[in-house]
C-alpha cells in the first residue's frame, strides 16, 4: 500500500524553538460496488434491491497514523479512522478507530475507541457481508455486545515465543449509547446484599494469537457486563463470546476454519440465549493476479426469543474471485447465500449501507432465505 508522510513541525508561539517532528500517515481505500440481493420469508419475496454502494467487501475509510520518538526504544503512537460513505453525499460515516497510546519493548498500550481482538480475527480473514459470518449472525442472538468498544484500554505484547502474542481489553462502556455516568435512579436497586449496582456497563477482553509460517491461530474472549436489553433483570446482565480461528497456507490452497459460542444471561424463564457458529472455508491462487474463495458456514440458536423456546439452525456459504490489477486496485465478484429456521433471521449483519440492510427475512413458519451479489473494486492509498 502507497501512503503519503507528511512531517508536521510544531514552531513554540513564543519563543520560535520547534519541537520534536512528528510523522503523520495518510492511508485508506475507497470500495465500490453494484449489489443485488433478494430475501425471500416462507417462499414469499420480501425484499429485492440493487444499486450502487460503497463499503460491503471492505469497508471504505480514511485514516491518520503518527509516531514520535520518545527515546530509549519508546514512542507515542495515534489512529485516528473513519468511515467514508463514497456513494453519497454524507461524506465520513463516523468513527472506526480513535485512540493513543505508547509503544515500547513491553508491548503497546492503546486508550480510546478501538477494534475488539474478534474484529481483527474477522479483518484478517476477509470476512465480506455476504459471508456467513455475517449473513447468518443478523438477529440471531440479542447480545449487545459489539466489535469495536468506545471508552476503551487495550495491551498487545510483543512477540513471546516464537510467533505468540497476547492482548487484553477494557471498556468502561462500550457501546455508542452508554453512558460512563452513574445513574443512581434507574440502577440503585436492593438486592439480597442491599447494595446498589451502577448501571454502566464494562466490557472485558483476552486473546492469544499466533502467526508463523504458514500457520496462524487465534483465541480470543470478550465479556460485557450491566447489559441492558428486554431479557435483562434490575441488575443488568452478562454477555460472553468465545471465538477462536486457525489458518493454513499449503501454497496451492490456503484451508480455515472459525468457532464462535456466544452466550447471554436472562431472568426471563426458559429462555437462555446463545449461538454456537463454525465456518469451513478455503483459498487459492488462480494464476499471478488472481485468487477464488470459498466459504460454508453453520449456526444453531438456542432460545434467543421468549416466544420460540427452543433451538433454530442455519446455514450459509459463499463462493468469491479477486483480481489484483495492480499493488493498490483489486477487482472482485462474490455470491452468498443464507438459510433459516423461521424465527431465525437471515441477512446482513453490518450497517456499511442501506442496500442490503433492508433485506433481511423473517416468517412465521418454514425456511427464509437471503442471497446477493456484488461486482467491484477496491484502491488502497
Amino acid at each position: 500500500m502507497q501512503k503519503k508522510v507528511i512531517a508536521l513541525a510544531v514552531a513554540g508561539l513564543m519563543s520560535g524553538a520547534a519541537f520534536a517532528q512528528s510523522n503523520v500517515t495518510i492511508s485508506g481505500r475507497v470500495d465500490m460496488s453494484y449489489i443485488h440481493t433478494s430475501a425471500n420469508g416462507n417462499g414469499t419475496a420480501a425484499d429485492t434491491t440493487s444499486g450502487i454502494d460503497s463499503g460491503h467487501y471492505t469497508g471504505s475509510r480514511i485514516a491518520f497514523d503518527g509516531e514520535e520518538a520518545l527515546g530509549n526504544g519508546l514512542k507515542a503512537i495515534f489512529h485516528l479512522e473513519y468511515g467514508i460513505g463514497a456513494d453519497t453525499a454524507a461524506g465520513p460515516a463516523g468513527a472506526r478507530q480513535q485512540y493513543i497510546g505508547l509503544s515500547g519493548n513491553m508491548g503497546t498500550v492503546m486508550a480510546g475507541r478501538q477494534n475488539t481482538a474478534s474484529d481483527d480475527m474477522d479483518d484478517a480473514l476477509g470476512a465480506t457481508d455476504l459471508s456467513p459470518r455475517f449473513l447468518l449472525t443478523n438477529n440471531s442472538l440479542a447480545l449487545n455486545t459489539s466489535t469495536k468498544w468506545n471508552n476503551s484500554v487495550r495491551y498487545v505484547s510483543p512477540e513471546l515465543l516464537g510467533g505468540l502474542t497476547a492482548s487484553a481489553m477494557y471498556s468502561f462502556a462500550p457501546k455508542a449509547t452508554d453512558s460512563t455516568a452513574y445513574n443512581a435512579t434507574s440502577a440503585c436497586v436492593v438486592t439480597p446484599t442491599n447494595t446498589c449496582q451502577n448501571d454502566q456497563e464494562r466490557g472485558y477482553g483476552i486473546g492469544l494469537a499466533y502467526a508463523a509460517g504458514p500457520l496462524s491461530a487465534a483465541l480470543y474472549y470478550d465479556r460485557v457486563s450491566e447489559v441492558a436489553n428486554t431479557f435483562a433483570n434490575a441488575n443488568g446482565i452478562d454477555a460472553k463470546t468465545l471465538s477462536m480461528m486457525g489458518r493454513y497456507d499449503f501454497g496451492m490452497v490456503a484451508l480455515m476454519g472459525t468457532y464462535e459460542r456466544a452466550a447471554q444471561d436472562s431472568n426471563i424463564a426458559g429462555v437462555s440465549p446463545k449461538h454456537k457458529l463454525w465456518t469451513v472455508g478455503a483459498t487459492m491462487p488462480v494464476g499471478a493476479n488472481g485468487l477464488a474463495r470459498a466459504i460454508y458456514g453453520k449456526i444453531k440458536a438456542n432460545d434467543y426469543n421468549a416466544t420460540d423456546v427452543g433451538s433454530d439452525k442455519g446455514t450459509g456459504w459463499g463462493l468469491g474471485y479477486e483480481y489484483n490489477l495492480s499493488k493498490r486496485t483489486m477487482a472482485y465478484a462474490q455470491y452468498g447465500r443464507a438459510t433459516g429456521d423461521d424465527n431465525l433471521a437471515v441477512g446482513t449483519g453490518t450497517t456499511a449501507g442501506t442496500l442490503i440492510n433492508n433485506t433481511t427475512a423473517t416468517g412465521t413458519s418454514g425456511r427464509d432465505s437471503f442471497s446477493g451479489y456484488m461486482v467491484g473494486m477496491i484502491h488502497r492509498f
